[in-house]
């Protein structure tokens, strides 16, 4: 079943009930026709002019001589008009695959014909001649063409060697020399109708092919497209997602400021006027316990007000705001630099105010987790102007991880975001024991 399934689908391959189809088809042809034309006929002169200097050694008689003599001559001819023909006439290369079989009919012709004139009863140069009709195999065309071009040749062949030279039939082995070319006829006509179905097969297989790519490929571009959409809006609604962010932490921070701070503020104010008038060690020992508390929880609200949003950036810029955060971090065990020189200070003078937040916020990060998840021992804050653009660059000496097989967390991934909505990039490199290292680039200044 496997096999006959195969066979059908070779006799009818998908698509050949397409007019479209089927006129891309005679076009292929064409084209392999137009691609065989020339190489054959340079390789039938090249032959013909190699194989002449060897008929004196295969052939030494005069007659023989004389007659091989004649053939060659008029196939060098005919190779040549045909050679130049199809080199230089686009009118003849547009047909070759009607001229083409003409010309090698003629050919076949010739050769008879040439044949014919060696005197004598040995018919044996015929017998190699029938050879000739063997080509028609690789013509690109239906069963019926080919057995026609096959019959056309084998019928010059025997017009050229018997009709011209009727003598030639008296011969012992003429009627044996008949059927061998019948026989060439027959198996040129079955070894080319294989080559053709195999040919047309691979013809529509080939179209389905490409009309698959074809789809896949717009299919693919449509994919894309709507990935770049969707890419797009997300990071719209990202940027717009930490602008309400921001907002929101600078609400919540004047909400700190002035309800939370004025009241802890009037609250210690009332707990040192209480104090001069209260008698007594333990009370005072407890008012001072109050005191002190009230003074840890104003600068737990500080701190929390400066992460929310410090002032010092809004009021210095971003070189101050990184001073103070380094200043920050090392007061405890950490060691922390600041690296920041005057063409980098200069730079930064100039950012818009979203871009010198987005550039503290990743300092801000990556601190915060080389403290929180890498144990650093000491951090390295570098901000370097870049020609027209700056670099920050925050490194430290921590365990480090693998980006490979671990994620940097969705702070880090919404830093990226940021720094992509300002025209920026961010990277990550790091390596489990040589510690992590943030970069974040804007390549191009935006002043406020």
């Amino acid at each position: 079943m496997t096999t006959s399934t195969h066979r059908s689908r070779l006799e009818l391959p998908p698509g050949a009930d397409d007019p479209e189809a089927a006129a891309g088809l005679k076009r292929a042809q064409q084209e392999v026709a137009e691609s065989l034309a020339i190489p054959g006929s340079v390789l039938l002169l090249t032959v013909t002019l190699l194989w002449w200097p060897l008929d004196l050694l295969v052939m030494p008689s005069g007659a023989f001589v004389d007659g091989f003599r004649a053939m060659r001559v008029r196939a060098v001819a005919l190779e040549v008009v045909a050679v130049v023909g199809f080199v230089a006439s686009p009118w003849l290369r547009a047909r070759t695959i009607h001229v083409a079989p003409l010309l090698y009919t003629i050919w076949v012709g010739l050769v008879g014909d040439a044949l014919g004139q060696i005197p004598g009863e040995d018919l044996s140069p015929l017998a190699d001649a029938w050879l000739a009709i063997v080509p028609f195999v690789i013509l690109p065309k239906s069963v019926m063409h080919r057995l026609a071009w096959s019959l056309a040749s084998f019928a010059a062949l025997v017009g050229g060697y018997f009709g011209l030279h009727p003598q030639k039939l008296e011969a012992p082995g003429a009627a044996m020399q008949l059927s061998f070319g019948v026989f060439a006829v027959a198996l040129t006509v079955a070894l080319g109708a294989m080559s053709f179905r195999v040919f047309r097969y691979g013809y529509f297989q080939q179209r389905e092919r490409d009309r698959a790519n074809a789809e896949l490929a717009a299919m693919t571009t449509s994919l894309a497209s709507l990935v770049d959409a969707r890419t797009a809006e997300l990071r719209e609604l990202a940027a717009h997602l930490t602008q309400v962010q921001e907002a929101e932490r600078t609400r919540v921070a004047r909400d700190l400021h002035d309800d939370l701070g004025q009241n802890l503020t009037a609250l210690r104010y009332s707990v040192a006027r209480l104090e001069r008038h209260v008698q007594g060690d333990a009370a005072v020992d407890l008012l001072d316990d109050i005191g002190a508390l009230l003074d840890g929880t104003f600068a737990t609200v500080r701190g929390v007000l400066s992460d929310l949003r410090p002032r010092i950036l809004d009021d210095l810029g971003l070189v101050a705001a990184l001073e103070w955060m380094t200043e920050r971090l090392g007061a405890g065990e950490l060691s922390v630099s600041l690296d920041a020189n005057e063409p980098a200070r200069a730079a930064a003078a100039s950012l818009s105010r979203e871009a010198a937040l987005g550039l503290f916020r990743v300092a801000q990060e990556a601190s915060t987790n080389a403290i929180r998840h890498g144990r650093a021992r000491s951090l390295r804050v570098s901000l370097r102007a870049d020609g027209p653009g700056l670099r920050l660059e925050v490194s430290d000496d921590g365990v480090g991880f693998d980006p490979q097989t671990s994620t940097s967390g969705f702070g880090l991934l919404g830093l990226r975001e940021r720094m992509l909505a300002l025209g920026g990039t961010l990277s990550l490199h790091a390596a489990p024991g040589v510690g992590t290292r943030v970069e974040a680039h804007l390549p191009a200044l935006t002043s406020t």
